[in-house]
C-alpha cells in the first residue's frame, strides 16, 4: 500500500492541512476504484467502516489479488474536523462561507469538451481513454483560490478516472441506503445487492453539483454533447448513507467493511479466485424524485410516530409538532405509499426544517432534490 499526502492551501498564515490517500496494487490490469467517507465531518460511520475495511484489503494486496487500484481516502474533509462551535461538531458546512462540504464541484464535461471535439469516434475504449486523459489534463491545471477549493480540487482529482466511486455519508436518522444516477440503475441496484441497501434512488442531477455527481454526471453530459461517438457511462458513482449519525459501532462497520469488500470482488477489483454468492436485490431502484419529504409548517416539540425502515401507506401519521405554549398538536401525515427511510434527530423544529422522508413509486417532488444547499 502505497500513502500519498496531499497538501492544501493554507487559509491563514501559520496554518496547514493536508489529505492523505491510500493506494492499494498489485500492478494487475483492472478497474479503479475510489472509496472516500467522512466529506461531511460529522458523519462518522463510513470513516469506521474504512478503518475495518483497509486490513481486509492489505491482506489482498500481500496475496497479490488486487487488480487495477484501489484509492481510499479515509478521511475526506480535514477543514470540517476541526469545525467546532461552543463544545458542538459542525462537520456539513465550511464555517468561513457557509458552503455545504458536498457541493458545487467542477463540471468535468464542460471542461474537457473543448478538448475532445473532432477526436472521439465509434470506438468506446479509445473514446474513454482519451475522455479520462483530458479530464487528467484539465484538473491537473486547476488552481485553488481557497483552502476549501483546495480540498474539493485534491478530491476530485483523485476520483476523476475511477470506474467504481463509493462516497460514504450517513443521514440524521435512517436505514442504510444509496443515491446513484438515473442511467446507472442496474450498476446501482448491483451495490444494493451487496451491500444489503433496501432504498436506492435515482436522479439524473440533483442539481447541487455532488460530489458523487461530479464523477458519473460528465459521462452522461459529454454523451449528449457527442451523440455520435460511442461513449459508456464509465464512471458508477453512488453516495452510500450508512443509516445516522449515531449508527457508529464495530458490529455494523465490521460487516459493512466485508460487503464492501465482496462487491469488489464481484466488480473484479479483487480477485480471491471466486466470485462471491450474488445476493437478492432487497428492493427495486425508485426515482428520487418519487420521495415524499414532510417539512415543519410551524416550530414545535418533535413526536414521531414511526420508525425508519417501516412500510408506511399514504396518510399514515409520521410526526406530530407541538406547541410548548398553546399545548396544540399538529399531526402531518405520508404523501405515498412508501418506504419510510430517514427522519432528522433534531427534536425540536423550525419552521420548514424538514422532518420525515418516505420512498415511494409516484413523481412528487421537482428541482432540487438534495437535502440541504
Amino acid at each position: 500500500m502505497q500513502t500519498q499526502h496531499h497538501p492544501l492551501k493554507s487559509a491563514t498564515v501559520g496554518t496547514s492541512r493536508s489529505l492523505t490517500s491510500l493506494h492499494y496494487s498489485n500492478g494487475k490490469p483492472g478497474p479503479k476504484v475510489y472509496i472516500q467517507a467522512g466529506l461531511h465531518a460529522d458523519e462518522n460511520p463510513g470513516m469506521l467502516v474504512l478503518h475495518y475495511l483497509r486490513p481486509l484489503l492489505q491482506a489482498a494486496e500481500d496475496a497479490g489479488q488486487i487488480r487495477g487500484e484501489i484509492v481510499v481516502v479515509p478521511f475526506a474533509n480535514p477543514i470540517g474536523l476541526n469545525q467546532t462551535l461552543a463544545m458542538q461538531f459542525h462537520g456539513r458546512f465550511e464555517f468561513g462561507n457557509g458552503q455545504n462540504f458536498n457541493r458545487n464541484y467542477r463540471d468535468l464535461a464542460a471542461m474537457v469538451t473543448p478538448l475532445l471535439e473532432g477526436k472521439l469516434g465509434a470506438d468506446a475504449d479509445s473514446n474513454v481513454a482519451k475522455i479520462r486523459a483530458a479530464m487528467r489534463s484539465v484538473m491537473a491545471k486547476e488552481k485553488a483560490v481557497n483552502e476549501l477549493d483546495s480540498m474539493r480540487l485534491t478530491l476530485q482529482t483523485l476520483a476523476c478516472d475511477a470506474d467504481i466511486m463509493l462516497d460514504l455519508h450517513c443521514d440524521s436518522e435512517a436505514i442504510l441506503h444509496l443515491y446513484i444516477h438515473s442511467d446507472q440503475q442496474e450498476e446501482g441496484a448491483e451495490l444494493a445487492r451487496y451491500l444489503g441497501s433496501a432504498v436506492t434512488m435515482h436522479a439524473p442531477a440533483s442539481n447541487g453539483q455532488p460530489f458523487d455527481e461530479s464523477a458519473s454526471g460528465p459521462w452522461a453530459a459529454l454523451r449528449e454533447a457527442f451523440p455520435d461517438a460511442a461513449i459508456p457511462m464509465a464512471c458508477f458513482a453512488s453516495t452510500v448513507e450508512y443509516r445516522g449519525q449515531k449508527d457508529v459501532s464495530t458490529e455494523l462497520a465490521t460487516d459493512d467493511a466485508e460487503r464492501i469488500f465482496t462487491y469488489l470482488r464481484a466488480q473484479g477489483a479483487v480477485d480471491t479466485g471466486s466470485l462471491p454468492v450474488r445476493p437478492e436485490l432487497p428492493r427495486e431502484v425508485k426515482d428520487l424524485a418519487a420521495t415524499d419529504v414532510i417539512r415543519a409548517p410551524i416550530s414545535g416539540i418533535v413526536e414521531y410516530h414511526r420508525e425508519p425502515g417501516e412500510m408506511v401507506r399514504e396518510g399514515d401519521a409520521l410526526v406530530s409538532l407541538i406547541d410548548p405554549l398553546t399545548n396544540d398538536k399538529h399531526t402531518l401525515v405520508s404523501g405515498v405509499d412508501g418506504l419510510f427511510y430517514a427522519r432528522n434527530r433534531i427534536r425540536f423544529a423550525h419552521s420548514d426544517m424538514e422532518l420525515t422522508f418516505v420512498s415511494g413509486d409516484k413523481v412528487v417532488r421537482s428541482g432540487y432534490l438534495l437535502s440541504a444547499r
